[in-house]
């Protein structure tokens, strides 16, 4: 990894952990295991440093979006496919949905539910897609604790793929 990839890692658990203002170049240098002087190198000012690792931060996440959209599965997979990549994301780069949440106001909302109308159609006649995609929101913020906690990753997936599958079975109409 880079110097200037590995200072950008640490910013961003820095900045999350401590905020954008109590936050020192001295710890993010110290945490990337870095001179005072190279990080200066790559990022002349704490603002500049800020603003590149919000944008590689914001990249990131755009990439994860971007896969979504691309994916052409059925929706059930695709939301599958994403949390898992999130969570492998995050293990890559702790915090980074933690920094990502910084210059925010307010905590974000669920994001609407991404099923288009085909979608809803495949849903069993009594269950509300919205409460299912809420329930699959929380489940997945759930074991990312666990993971965030040391919970083994390939046992925590396992849990999620059966507790998905779950959720899944008992949406969908038979065939679906």
């Amino acid at each position: 990894m880079s110097a200037k990839l590995s200072i950008m890692k640490s910013a961003i658990e820095i900045f999350s952990t401590l905020g954008k203002k109590k936050a020192s170049i001295a710890d993010i240098a110290r945490h990337a295991g870095v001179s005072k002087p190279l990080l200066f190198h790559h990022f002349k000012t704490k603002a500049a440093l800020y603003e590149a690792t919000r944008t590689y931060a914001l990249s990131l996440i755009q990439h994860l979006q971007d896969t979504f959209h691309q994916n052409q599965g059925h929706f059930f997979e695709k939301l599958y496919d994403l949390q898992i990549a999130k969570y492998k994301l995050e293990l890559a780069t702790p915090h980074l949905f933690e920094f990502i949440l910084i210059d925010l106001e307010k905590a974000p909302e669920l994001p609407p539910y991404p099923f288009t109308e085909k979608d809803l159609t495949l849903f069993k006649d009594d269950v509300d897609p919205q409460f299912i995609y809420q329930w699959f929101y929380v489940m997945a913020l759930g074991y990312r604790q666990r993971l965030l906690d040391g919970a083994d990753a390939p046992t925590i997936f396992q849990e999620f793929r059966k507790a998905f599958e779950y959720i899944k079975h008992i949406s969908l109409k038979e065939g679906d």
